[in-house]
């Protein structure tokens, strides 16, 4: 499998998995960051799909034959995408970290500079999916973060 096949097969995980969040989530600002996120995924397989397309014969020789996908090693271990909201969004984060650091080791292995340049700006954007994964995290426990702690101070805005 050559690189933009594995990063295609990759995009095509991560929306499957969003899609049975998306599924499962009642929140109306949940459900639009999570839309946005699908969205994004899909641009990223488009992407790459244009990329594997337009690759010279050298590009397609880059070879991800044998590499699992971060989605295939969870299938392995048996992961699921736990029941708990906070555990969930926490994976999710885990998993966007993964994508980040798969891209830019991708990137390392290609030689065309503009290429190069288009994964990393989709790596990239896999980070600012994981800051987006910490800033819900963040929202669903803060109010209990505040409740345990109301005895203390709290300089920090809110």
């Amino acid at each position: 499998m050559d690189a933009f096949a594995f990063a295609m097969k990759m995009e095509t995980e991560g929306i499957l998995m969003y899609e049975k969040i998306l599924s499962k989530t009642t929140n109306p600002g949940l459900r639009s960051i999570l839309q946005m996120l699908i969205g994004q995924e899909k641009q990223h397989y488009h992407l790459f799909e244009y990329m594997k397309d337009s690759a010279d014969a050298d590009m397609k020789k880059v070879s991800f034959k044998g590499i699992k996908t971060m989605f295939e090693k969870m299938r392995e271990k048996g992961e699921k995408l736990p029941d708990d909201q906070v555990k969930m969004y926490k994976r999710i984060q885990k998993v966007e970290e993964d994508s980040e650091k798969t891209y830019k080791e991708i990137a390392e292995k290609v030689d065309d500079e503009g290429v190069k340049q288009q994964i990393l700006t989709i790596a990239d954007e896999e980070h600012r999916h994981a800051e987006i994964m910490h800033n819900i995290i963040e929202m669903i426990t803060r109010p209990d973060f505040w409740i345990e702690d109301a005895e203390f101070v709290h300089l920090e805005e809110y």
